[in-house]
């Protein structure tokens, strides 16, 4: 097999210092570990998981919903990066249909979550090229996690 692992998983790191006598933390961020700069998801969705709120993800369900202020995203990124990589998909493999899309506008990054297949192809438009993933690893379907994010935000009106 000729695929191309990339890992993109988001791991915390933490600023551990001991007061009384007990461990407190006092900073937790995003470190986004990728053997490839060729898939950038992981890096927007950690981007997205240390609070960048420049994006938005639309549906046919509830239209486009763009970042609201104070919107936690960190849970969705979460269920998406734990334990994923990213594989080039093969051009048959590449589902037909519906898809959710996350998209950074000020970055002309979008990124398709397919419903069809497993739920974890995706398609990125960044740089004037296309690219297909399969998002592999995770126990989640990508598209639902994107979907129900989504539609939490459109929902909410206050925080």
């Amino acid at each position: 097999m000729n695929l191309k692992k990339i890992a993109a998983s988001v791991l915390l790191s933490a600023s551990l210092i001991t007061f009384g006598g007990a461990d407190v933390v006092l900073d937790a961020v995003p470190v986004v570990h990728a053997e490839s700069s060729e898939c950038t998801l992981g890096d927007m969705l950690g981007r997205i998981w240390d609070s960048y709120d420049d994006y938005n993800i639309t549906s046919l369900e509830y239209g486009t919903v763009a970042y609201r202020d104070g919107f936690n995203a960190k849970p969705y990124v979460e269920k998406i990066m734990d334990g994923a990589y990213f594989e080039h998909a093969k051009p048959w493999e590449t589902p037909e249909g519906q898809y959710v899309i996350l998209e950074f506008p000020s970055d002309s990054i979008r990124y398709e979550f397919f419903m069809g297949g497993d739920g974890n192809y995706v398609r990125e438009t960044a740089y004037g090229e296309q690219t297909v993933y399969h998002i592999t690893g995770v126990s989640c379907q990508a598209w639902k996690v994107i979907s129900d994010w989504g539609r939490t935000m459109s929902r909410k009106t206050s925080w």
